[in-house]
């Protein structure tokens, strides 16, 4: 067996001419020794000497692979596919890939609802990882099939204009309808699709890391449900993503095929007969099948939709009682003013504290305002106010203060 080193190495030093084989396969995916030694000499520009060279060495180091006993060789199939992917030439999967791996999701989504009621987080940790691998693979083939996609797309409109429209669009028509449509299917917005099943496994994940915090597990363990949680939300999204990506590519060619094909022609002109003429004159009676089935489509809301619904119908207003009347007028005192107080100063009683006559002079106005003029009176006659060197605490209508009081000894 190939190191890896030598692998990664000789893909590096040979990259061009791999590409080359990879493309090629595609359409044969077995080559001779001609056929090797030619694609070399065109496509990587070498003489006769280095594409020998080269072809042995791709060989020896399991890129070249032979065929049986025969002088063929195939590429070697992980290689394949990881140049393909690097040269976004995937090749489009079967919808029935996805849909194993999902159910294998879905497999492990009840073995983890079984080990969540018995409490074996260890248990789950070990199902927790599988999930992430599968899940994993889900996305991986996503994207691959949605380069894919984009690549048949491209291809059938890069052809000359007057190429056939069943050559021109025959690819597009089998990857609908092998695809796309069985995709349509898989990822349904019901209770047995994708959707659903990622929405179940990440309430199991959430409903685990509920039971970690409640008993203390490892951080690690925590981390990993989740991280699972994370992904499933972000797989959920990518997955709808690309249903649509293709959807939206495919769909419009598809619609042109079956507008300009025959049959599509042939209706159209019957239609048109039908409408000039009417139809008992176009088709008889005996020949109208009036049969058919009834297609019914049904939308089923999501859970956080059907959430807010139960949240409507069960909405109750809450009751707020508001007062009818208040007991007493909203006055506001008017702003005392320096004057009217320098005024009242005059009946200023000797020896009094400056604080409690003003509290007493002035009842009606808060205790904000009384020490204000407080301070202003201070600030404004120091040749007449005098300081105590005693500290003291004065009650006022919500607060205590303690100060220096002051009084006034001299007013002219």
């Amino acid at each position: 067996m190939i190191s890896p080193r030598l692998l990664i190495k000789t893909l590096y030093d040979h990259l061009s001419l791999v590409e080359s084989l990879v493309l090629k396969s595609k359409d044969s995916p077995f080559f001779d020794r001609d056929q090797l030694f030619r694609i070399s000499l065109t496509h990587a520009g070498q003489n006769r000497l280095e594409a020998e060279e080269t072809i042995r060495t791709l060989i020896s180091k399991e890129i070249l692979l032979p065929v049986g006993t025969s002088d063929e060789f195939q590429i070697h199939t992980p290689v394949r596919d990881f140049v393909l992917s690097l040269a976004q030439e995937s090749e489009l999967g079967l919808a029935e890939t996805i849909r194993v791996e999902v159910e294998e999701m879905r497999r492990i989504a009840d073995l983890i609802q079984d080990l969540l009621v018995k409490n074996d987080l260890s248990a789950v940790q070990e199902q927790t990882g599988k999930l992430g691998i599968r899940m994993q693979a889900v996305n991986r083939q996503l994207d691959h099939d949605r380069q894919a996609i984009l690549n048949i797309a491209d291809r059938a409109k890069s052809l000359p204009a007057g190429t056939p429209l069943d050559q021109r669009y025959r690819e597009v028509i089998d990857s609908f309808d092998r695809y796309v449509e069985p995709m349509i299917q898989l990822l349904a917005q019901d209770a047995n699709g994708f959707a659903a099943l990622t929405e179940r496994i990440e309430d199991q994940m959430i409903h685990a890391e509920t039971i970690c915090e409640q008993i203390g597990a490892l951080v690690s363990w925590k981390r990993k449900i989740s991280s699972t949680a994370r992904y499933l939300r972000t797989l959920r999204a990518e997955a709808g993503q690309s249903l649509t990506l293709c959807r939206e590519t495919l769909l419009p060619l598809r619609e042109e095929y079956l507008k300009n094909s025959s049959i599509a022609i042939a209706v159209a002109k019957l239609l048109g007969g039908i409408r000039k003429k009417g139809t008992s004159r176009i088709i008889p009676k005996n020949r109208i099948n009036l049969g058919g089935t009834n297609r019914t489509q049904r939308v089923i809301p999501g859970r956080f939709a059907k959430a807010y619904m139960a949240d409507l119908l069960n909405y109750r207003p809450l009751v707020t009682v508001f007062p009818e009347s208040i007991d007493g007028p909203a006055t506001m005192q008017p702003r005392l003013r320096f004057k009217q107080v320098e005024s009242d100063l005059a009946n200023f009683p000797s020896g009094e504290h400056l604080l409690p006559w003003l509290l007493s002079r002035y009842p009606e106005q808060d205790e904000k305002e009384i020490l204000r003029i407080y301070h202003e009176i201070v600030r404004r006659m120091p040749e007449s106010i005098r300081q105590s060197n005693e500290e003291q605490t004065q009650q006022l209508y919500q607060h205590a203060v303690r100060y220096y009081p002051h009084t006034i000894e001299v007013l002219q």
